[in-house]
């Protein structure tokens, strides 16, 4: 009876289903780098990738809608989940940027699947006899040195990793700045945040206080689309004013010189990018944070004046789910932390005339604010205090913080904030 050595064939579901998504995009990736129908293992994937090699040839747009009539016309449709399963597989990739990348490590899959099929009839034919297994072994090992690339991992896989972090994390969560507040959330690259609070409270002005913190403890590089701050010298103005620590207009406060502005633009001139444009969508924003070197903070503010391209018949709650999953996603890979600053819903004052304290189910559109973000601040001023409250309403992870509220001191000259000891 012969035996099977070789039983996992090399492929990657996700690598696959990125580079259909960016032939979506840029249907152009297919002649430039010879994608053919043998790069894809995945019978769906064979399946798209031969409908997109036929509208490319009969110069057919990639629609996605159109791609969707042909799988329905040819009775394909069995080998989807639902229509959601392939429409998220058609926008499942934010931009066509690595494009390259993704088809170059498709073509070594593509290789090692010849190699699998090589040694696994190999080892067929020379199974049956006994002096045949030095070279059986040889080859399983040669064989077993390839990475695995078939959908789920081991446990086993992870040891090494996992000892790594215990010794040494490589991007540790980093400090906000206020000591008191380190204690219930830190900065982590490769997390997204979602922050929230009423009108006229300070969170756009926490948000740049932290950048300016983080800018100046860690010199990271920070991109901003804020488009209710602008034009963009304004804003940057703003984030002067927390790092001069002085009013920029005159008034009975010292204001900042133009000497300490100059000083403050040669360290801050390659530390803070504005994304630019009007109305502009979350892919075209990370198209252009991705042409930032070494970006290490992207904060949008806020969600609302972001462009929002819904496809037919897609609901609120989803969109806006698919969305969050896409920044997530890009902020993992990219080691990038993102903030999202997130109107509430109207809320309703309660006898006393206080509104109450809002929390991320009461953003606007979807509870998906608080199930996607790792981490979920509210900011609370009490005004007669001078005080602001940071309250954590959510931390994904035990490292980066616990929940809690953190007051912290504001001084409405500079719009600094302190820790209150």
């Amino acid at each position: 009876m012969k035996k099977t050595f070789l039983t996992e064939v090399p492929f990657s579901r996700d690598l696959e289903r990125e580079v259909l998504s960016c032939l979506f995009i840029d249907p152009s990736i297919m002649r430039k780098y010879s994608i053919c129908v043998d790069h894809f293992h995945i019978e769906m994937c064979r399946t798209l990738f031969k409908i997109l090699s036929e509208f490319e040839e009969n110069q057919v747009p990639f629609d996605p809608a159109l791609v969707w009539m042909e799988v329905v016309k040819r009775e394909w449709t069995y080998q989807f989940a639902s229509k959601q399963d392939f429409e998220d597989l058609c926008f499942c990739a934010i931009t066509a940027t690595n494009a390259g990348y993704y088809c170059e490590r498709l073509e070594e899959f593509r290789k090692r699947r010849l190699l699998f099929w090589n040694l696994s009839t190999s080892l067929e034919k020379i199974s049956d006899g006994e002096s045949s297994d030095a070279v059986k072994t040889v080859l399983a090992e040669k064989f077993s040195q390839e990475p695995k690339a078939s959908g789920a991992i081991e446990a086993s896989e992870l040891t090494e990793a996992i000892l790594k972090l215990y010794d040494y994390e490589p991007e540790p969560p980093v400090s906000t700045g206020w000591p008191s507040l380190d204690s219930h959330f830190r900065v982590k690259p490769g997390e997204l945040t979602v922050i929230t609070g009423i009108p006229n409270h300070g969170k756009s002005n926490w948000v740049n206080a932290l950048a300016v913190n983080l800018a100046r403890q860690y010199d990271w590089k920070i991109a901003f689309y804020s488009p209710e701050m602008l034009p963009e010298e304004e804003h940057h103005i703003a984030l002067l004013k927390l790092w001069i620590g002085a009013p920029f207009n005159e008034g009975e406060h010292r204001r900042m010189t133009k000497g300490e502005i100059l000083d403050a633009q040669k360290v801050l001139g390659d530390r803070f990018h504005f994304l630019k444009g009007d109305n502009l969508s979350f892919d075209e924003l990370l198209s252009q944070a991705e042409t930032i070197p070494d970006l290490r903070l992207i904060v949008f503010d806020p969600w609302n004046e972001i462009r929002h391209d819904y496809k037919d018949q897609q609901s609120e709650t989803l969109y806006i789910s698919q969305q969050l999953g896409k920044l997530r996603l890009f902020a993992r890979r990219n080691k990038i932390h993102i903030v999202i600053v997130a109107h509430p819903m109207k809320l309703q004052r309660d006898k006393t005339g206080e509104y109450p304290r809002p929390t991320p189910y009461d953003i606007a559109g979807s509870a998906h604010f608080r199930n996607k973000a790792d981490n979920c601040l509210m900011i609370w001023r009490v005004v007669d205090e001078n005080v602001s409250e940071i309250h954590i309403q959510k931390v994904r992870f035990r490292r980066t913080g616990t929940l809690g509220i953190v007051r912290l001191h504001y001084d409405v000259v500079t719009g600094r904030y302190f820790s209150i000891i």
